[in-house]
């Protein structure tokens, strides 16, 4: 198995919240899921349109091609960008949904 912590971008629509993200994701079918970081304005608490996500795959080939397959997706108004986290998000502005266990479709 691979843990890796990813980046979804272009979350536009201020209605999407980490529950929505998470069952979005576990739909997909590729991964399982630890825990999604939606990250916020420190001030204002409003969305900044982008979340990190902690995902265990199979392989780290299997992250990658689902990484370009869904990049670009169309959802909730949205146009979904998908990445590797480049480093991870350590401000204190988020709202962190913890999975008590790994989900998985």
């Amino acid at each position: 198995m691979f843990d890796a912590r990813i980046f979804v971008g272009g979350l536009t629509n201020p209605l999407i919240g980490a529950p929505q993200l998470a069952k979005f994701l576990l739909s997909l079918g590729v991964f399982r899921l630890r825990g999604v970081d939606m990250v916020a304005e420190p001030q204002t608490r409003k969305p900044r349109g982008f979340a990190f996500v902690d995902v265990t795959c199979a392989s780290e080939e299997q992250l990658r091609r689902a990484l370009r397959k869904y990049h670009g997706t169309k959802w909730q108004s949205c146009r979904l960008k998908f990445g590797r986290a480049r480093t991870r998000y350590m401000a204190v502005s988020y709202t962190h949904l913890t999975l008590p266990t790994i989900y998985s479709v």
